[in-house]
């Protein structure tokens, strides 16, 4: 928490809380909008999961100021999945086949995933200190943020602030790749569409940047 100063005034920022029980019943209700198959016990595996990772959640948040729990069902298809979140837009143009996609294993678990809610990269100190860093250095710093699960975020952040991410320019899905070379994506405005497409590892450009997660699971 931090504290701010204004004349002979104290402000304190209000610290950032996960609401679970609210995250809960959010996801359920939109996978189940959007004709995403839920698992069975969909509460009682996301709550044993809360359990047993509420610590490690709870210091990420209060060290790193995540303030998006996604919580994320088992991936099988990234087409089957992108056609159930159009929402208002077209379908994501994909310039590579998405078969040809492989993501991070933990994609085949559920998960609790979190993120950053800020839809303009540019605009949060630690999202913006992302641009330009190679995607291997995410990686190297345990973050597996996915192409499924960043386009299930982008969706929420749609449909809850009537703001599309990555307007700006380029993100890295750091655990999504073709071959050796990393997924980008990013939001066309003039088509009203997500563009995906790939680039070597070892290559860095000042506007593209990443949307640092953590990812827990069984």
């Amino acid at each position: 928490m931090k504290c701010l100063f204004s004349g002979n005034q104290i402000i304190t920022e209000p610290k950032v809380m996960i609401d679970f029980d609210y995250s809960l019943d959010f996801f359920y209700a939109f996978y189940k909008a959007h004709g995403v198959k839920i698992i069975q016990d969909f509460a009682k595996v996301f709550w044993s999961l809360w359990n047993e990772y509420r610590e490690q959640i709870l210091m990420k948040v209060e060290v790193k100021g995540y303030d998006f729990l996604l919580l994320g069902l088992p991936v099988s298809s990234i087409s089957a999945l992108d056609e159930r979140m159009t929402g208002s837009g077209t379908k994501t143009k994909f310039f590579m086949d998405p078969a040809e996609i492989t993501e991070h294993p933990l994609v085949k678990k559920p998960r609790l995933v979190l993120l950053h809610s800020e839809p303009d990269l540019p605009r949060h100190d630690l999202l913006y200190g992302t641009l330009g860093k190679k995607a291997q250095t995410f990686l190297d710093d345990g973050i597996t943020t996915t192409l499924s699960d960043y386009r299930v975020f982008s969706e929420v952040i749609w449909e809850t602030k009537n703001a599309r991410p990555e307007v700006w320019g380029l993100n890295l899905c750091p655990g999504s790749r073709v071959g050796t070379d990393f997924i980008r994506v990013r939001f066309n405005s003039g088509f009203g569409r997500l563009e995906v497409t790939a680039d070597a590892s070892v290559v860095g450009h000042e506007g593209v940047g990443c949307r640092p997660s953590r990812c827990f699971n069984k």
